[in-house]
């Protein structure tokens, strides 16, 4: 026999309501889809736009790799730099006065070969320790060799003669390393280009697309604000010779010794603009007219107005380039007026 159960309507219809009090209705399931589709298209977009930042700085980074590796290298060497000066008769025979003197040299002069505006070069002495001879003189820390750095345009001359006509004309830095068996700075006249034009061969490509670098000697800011006072004997262009009057009497200031600081300014382009420039035996004329007129007038206003002209000209050009710029300071140099 069963017993009925008997239910109660009221309570049946308060579970059914609170049934459909805990679910979600269509609308509000349409409203939590949207928000959610809105916030997983701001993440997307937010790891897209740093994905295209990231990418950006890496090919930036790749674009300059070799231009900043020879930056750095150039400071480096450059703050290595000696002249080993001594002090000695003026005339041995009949000695009346003092001098500075010194068997080697530093020069900021014109490019060698043809100038195509890409600003200067330079040349001194340094103990690289560079040797035809490794195996015997490798390990002498002191050897001496003749360092040089300047911008050309043309095809790479360390390629064989074959290569080159598979090789693109382009601005290339260069690099003279003179092993130290065949320096030759060592001089007994006066003159001053022989001792590196003769040793140019010894010259390698150390970064492509450099269109223009600069050597700027000058004192400390706090000596010389304008930083013209060591350019002024070389009618104040970027231009120093240790060896320019160093027979007069009395000397200048900068005969036979080196500057106590050069500031340095290498401007690169990026290396897939540099490739959409003509391949021409000649240097682009985009490139040519942004230099210009620039770098005539060595001091502190021209340099870095010249240099903000040469970025901009080059960046209306559509040649995004890249300006590298820094402070050497020669720690050989024994200054003294």
């Amino acid at each position: 026999m069963c017993a009925r159960v008997d239910r109660d309507p009221a309570a049946g219809e308060g579970l059914i309501r609170a049934r459909r009090a805990a679910a979600f209705t269509l609308i509000e399931i349409l409203v939590a889809v949207t928000v959610f589709l809105l916030l997983l298209g701001i993440l997307f977009s937010v790891i897209g736009q740093a994905g295209s930042a990231w990418q950006r700085t890496r090919s930036d980074a790749d674009a300059y790799q070799s231009a900043r590796f020879a930056f750095n290298l150039i400071s480096r060497t450059l703050s290595q730099a000696r002249m080993n000066v001594y002090t000695d008769y003026d005339n041995p025979s009949k000695p009346t006065s003092y001098r500075r003197k010194s068997d080697l040299n530093f020069v900021i002069t014109a490019p060698p070969g043809t100038d195509f505006g890409q600003g200067n070069a330079v040349f001194f002495q340094a103990p690289v320790n560079r040797t035809l001879d490794s195996a015997n003189l490798g390990g002498l820390p002191g050897l001496l060799n003749t360092v040089g750095y300047y911008v050309t345009y043309g095809k790479n001359p360390n390629l064989p003669p074959f290569l080159q006509s598979f090789d693109r004309n382009r601005f290339r830095l260069m690099q003279l390393l003179t092993p130290a068996e065949e320096m030759k700075a060592i001089l007994t006249a006066p003159a001053s280009g022989d001792w590196y034009q003769k040793q140019l061969s010894n010259s390698t490509v150390i970064a492509d697309n450099v269109v223009c670098i600069i050597f700027w000697p000058r004192l400390s800011s706090e000596e010389d604000p304008e930083g013209d006072t060591l350019t002024a004997v070389a009618n104040n262009a970027y231009r120093y010779d240790s060896r320019d009057g160093a027979s007069a009497s009395p000397q200048p200031i900068t005969a036979n010794q080196q500057p106590p600081l050069v500031e340095v300014a290498l401007v690169a382009i990026d290396k897939t603009v540099a490739g959409r420039l003509p391949d021409s035996a000649t240097p682009p004329s985009e490139v040519t007219t942004a230099l210009s007129g620039l770098f005539s007038q060595a001091n502190a206003t021209n340099f870095s107005a010249d240099l903000a002209k040469l970025e901009k000209s080059l960046n209306d050009k559509n040649l995004s380039c890249r300006i590298f710029r820094t402070t050497v300071q020669l720690k050989e140099s024994r200054w003294s007026r």
